[in-house]
């Protein structure tokens, strides 16, 4: 450990690490679930997909790839619906407030990096009237190199960069 490191940038992923949205993908999917007439499905059988995007939900949980004929109808759907659900039920994991708190109060800079799209992190972000001095959402539009050409803009070196899920652990 380096003497007399100060930390200047935190990184948050944004699903499952800053804020569990489970809750609000669990509503939204039983939701089409039962419009469509399929069976819903409990917490403990959604959260290790919920990072695999709505994509993969959908194939999951409909038990159809995306060729099938209802794959875009489905999809589409749980995105509507998702939209209007998104802050209903998330919120921040244990301990986040006080971190974001730590972080604020020692002026250190912070942001969330996700693979979720801009038009629904940006307001689940908000909901929380926080992060206050997030200085960026990264959202899957900025891909692997440029999420990399930014932080060297920054002056930022990241410790990982990871192209599959677009996570970045400063």
């Amino acid at each position: 450990m380096v003497k007399n490191h100060k930390t200047k940038l935190v990184l948050f992923d944004l699903d499952g690490t800053l804020i569990d949205t489970a809750p609000d993908f669990l509503f939204t999917l039983n939701k089409i679930l039962s419009n469509n007439g399929k069976e819903v499905i409990t917490k403990d059988e959604i959260k290790f997909h919920i990072s695999e995007g709505t994509a993969k939900l959908i194939k999951t949980f409909f038990n159809i790839e995306s060729d099938d004929i209802n794959f875009k109808k489905y999809k589409d759907e749980f995105l509507s619906e998702y939209k209007l659900n998104l802050t209903k039920n998330s919120r921040l994991f244990d301990g986040m407030k006080l971190l974001i708190q730590y972080l604020d109060n020692n002026s250190i800079m912070y942001g969330v990096v996700t693979n979720k799209y801009f038009e629904y992190a940006e307001p689940l972000i908000k909901s929380f009237n926080s992060p206050s001095r997030s200085k960026n959402v990264f959202p899957p539009a900025l891909s692997f190199a440029k999420q990399a050409l930014y932080f060297s803009l920054l002056k930022f070196s990241p410790g990982f960069l990871h192209p599959y899920n677009s996570s970045i652990l400063a």
